[in-house]
């Protein structure tokens, strides 16, 4: 059994993913940081159950989404990287085709507890999503997600404009830190950053 079972993938300290879209979000500059600098030890995911079935039921996953909504799938197997903001990375599932076979959209599987809610999914999930559709941009996303093991349901989540700006103005500001070698505060307030109102 292959239980480090990856994609081929860039090293996570080369940029910002979309799970460090979400610690960004979430505030968590500092411990981000220490992560992106080796200064402290990246959590071993490997025996951690939840993770590697959502690894495990990725295929699957993509398979299911396919035969109910009528949308095809294309595995990502490389790491993207933003035109403009190198240090701007994702690891998709997968791109979401049109009628042409072309994407149209991201693709996310996720395999959660049974009894998680649907807005703690969407919250949960809402960073990381949106800063794939940055990456790869795309206007648009499916989270197909799998509830334990007795029910599934498919999130469509649109490019919110104004979100994404102020995630690009952090991740830059959170990149400096990392080009700079000075470490930020504990915890940074993402409704601080500027570009509220734009």
């Amino acid at each position: 059994m292959n239980i480090n079972k990856q994609k081929n993938v860039l090293d996570r300290k080369s940029g910002i993913g979309g799970s460090d879209a979400t610690k960004i979000v979430a505030g968590e500059w500092k411990q981000l940081y220490q992560l992106k600098k080796g200064l402290i030890d990246d959590e071993d995911l490997s025996f951690i159950l939840p993770v590697q079935m959502g690894i495990y039921t990725e295929d699957f996953n993509r398979d299911w989404f396919t035969a109910h909504t009528d949308l095809p799938v294309k595995e990502v197997e490389s790491t993207l990287q933003h035109k403009k903001h190198d240090f701007m990375l994702a690891n998709l599932d997968g791109y979401v085709l049109n009628e042409n076979l072309k994407p149209m959209g991201v693709f996310e599987a996720k395999h959660v507890h049974a009894f998680t809610k649907d807005d703690t999914i969407l919250e949960k999930y809402y960073a990381q999503i949106q800063h794939y559709m940055i990456v790869s941009n795309l206007p648009q996303a499916w989270l197909s997600i799998l509830f334990g093991n007795n029910k599934w349901k498919s999130f469509h989540v649109q490019a919110d404009k104004k979100f994404q700006k102020k995630l690009i103005q952090a991740e830059e500001m959170f990149w400096q830190y990392i080009i700079n070698d000075e470490e930020p505060a504990d915890h940074v307030e993402f409704s601080s950053i500027g570009g509220t109102n734009d």
